[in-house]
């Protein structure tokens, strides 16, 4: 919060705390990112992933190139490139189709790998 005040973002930041149920919030996303550079099994990509929210991850997080593919349900990038995540970001929001594609292709996917 600190940070977002001091970088003078907080009409353009929100801070949900912990959500019982988040497939709301993320459903109205734009894009999920994901920059870790360590995760156990990333849930909240599949989350967003079921819910039709482009994600954008890192591609050192564990299992992602199996979840996401290569740019067909997502996209993976190395975390310590800023400049990559924000030319990404502003593809993906200002190309509806093929954002639309992505979340297709990752809701497909999800729904053919759950139990």
């Amino acid at each position: 919060v600190k940070l977002t005040q001091e970088l003078q973002l907080e009409d353009q930041v929100t801070f949900y705390g912990v959500q019982p149920n988040p497939n709301s919030i993320v459903s109205q996303c734009d894009c999920l990112c994901l920059p870790s550079t360590y995760e156990g099994f990333p849930n909240v990509v599949m989350e967003a992933m079921a819910c039709g929210t482009p994600v954008i991850a890192s591609n050192q997080a564990g299992g992602l190139q199996q979840l996401l593919g290569h740019r067909d349900r997502g996209i993976l990038l190395p975390p310590t490139n800023a400049g990559s995540w924000l030319h990404e970001i502003q593809l993906l929001i200002g190309n509806a189709d093929a954002a639309k594609t992505m979340t297709m292709n990752a809701t497909d996917f999800v729904s053919q790998h759950h139990d």
